[in-house]
């Protein structure tokens, strides 16, 4: 690991070496072939490309590395994916609390409504007027019963 480290500073090091030999030898040429506002034109827009190459050769990566630049970003995307809803918890809980005939007349009950839908050809669950805790919600009043 610390080899590859070693050759990628060395290869960023012999660019950066690169890019400011080669602005410096622009920003000369400039300077003697013109004169005046033209010539300090061409030598802060070279200077300036330079700058920019070094600082994504060598500021970039570092800011990747160490997850400043990305996961801000990201981060609360996949916080929310791991969080689950309170609804969620409180339906597993009640499937918790049901007891197996319960769980079975639900069951039998959701089917129905699943079979006696005619806009099932397509392979996918038609959205019901009334929601899976509305119909959770109806079962309650007969756990109450008993």
């Amino acid at each position: 690991m610390w080899l590859k480290d070693v050759v990628n500073t060395l290869g960023r090091m012999v660019v950066s070496l690169l890019i400011w030999g080669g602005a410096i030898g622009i920003s000369i040429a400039a300077a003697q072939d013109q004169s005046g506002l033209a010539a300090l034109l061409m030598v802060v827009l070279v200077w300036f490309m330079a700058l920019a190459g070094t600082f994504v050769m060598w500021v970039m990566p570092e800011m990747m590395h160490h997850d400043h630049a990305v996961l801000p970003l990201t981060q609360p995307v996949a916080e929310k994916a791991k969080r689950r809803s309170r609804r969620e918890e409180q339906m597993e809980l009640l499937a918790e609390l049901m007891d197996d005939d319960e769980r079975a007349a639900f069951k039998e009950r959701l089917k129905q409504r699943i079979l006696e839908e005619t806009d099932y050809a397509d392979g996918e669950l038609p959205e019901y007027g009334t929601s899976l805790a509305a119909l959770l919600d109806e079962e309650s009043p007969k756990r109450a019963r008993r």
